[in-house]
């Protein structure tokens, strides 16, 4: 039995190691078909991402600093938040404001937050 992962980027590398090609997560889209839109990653898939996002985050700050997630809900979603987290950042997950306008609680968090 394979050692236990110690942190969610180490079992994400385990899992792209040992099962790369089984699908990891799947999203379904109900905003422009009411049958849903199927899109899937696999674990090597995701872990790529992972790790071109991480490099990105790397860039532009440091571990610790706090990374706000903003997107709508998606696979990107899911990327950005373990690419942060891989990164050694503190990852701050909102969700999208209604209609894509200005937001108070979405203003304060950044301001409180003070994401790089």
């Amino acid at each position: 039995m394979p050692p236990i992962a110690t942190s969610i980027p180490a079992a994400l590398a385990a899992r792209a190691q040992a099962q790369p090609d089984d699908v990891a997560y799947t999203f379904i889209d109900y905003d422009y078909d009411p049958a849903g839109t199927a899109e899937s990653l696999t674990w090597s898939e995701v872990h790529e991402r992972v790790q071109i996002i991480a490099g990105k985050l790397g860039k532009l700050g440091a571990p610790g600093d706090r990374a706000v997630i903003l997107a709508p809900q998606s696979l990107d979603y899911v990327v950005a938040f373990l690419g942060a987290i891989q990164a050694g950042f503190v990852a701050v997950p909102l969700s999208m404001p209604m209609f894509r306008q200005h937001d108070e609680r979405v203003s304060g968090v950044m301001a409180d937050a003070t994401p790089v």
